[in-house]
């Protein structure tokens, strides 16, 4: 997220952290119970890992979420 050098405190919009690159996207504890902190997607940093190696499923994003991770990935991918 962008930090704002004088205060070291981040730099908000809507009362939202700006993410630092285009190609993150913040996923908030606040509205996924199963998040242990704030997190971000980092679409450049897609990995793939087998179905065998998940052992449980914490929980999954919303539709509109979703869709906007997919737009970020986009534009990583162009």
């Amino acid at each position: 997220m962008k930090i704002n050098k004088q205060d070291n405190k981040p730099i908000l919009k809507n009362g939202r952290p700006i993410p630092r690159f285009n190609s993150h996207y913040f996923l908030f504890k606040q509205k996924y119970s199963f998040l242990d902190s704030d997190s971000a997607v980092m679409t450049e940093a897609l990995r793939s890992v087998s179905k065998i190696r998940l052992t449980k499923r914490l929980g999954e994003i919303s539709e509109e979420d979703y869709k906007k991770v997919l737009a970020k990935l986009k534009w990583v991918t162009q």
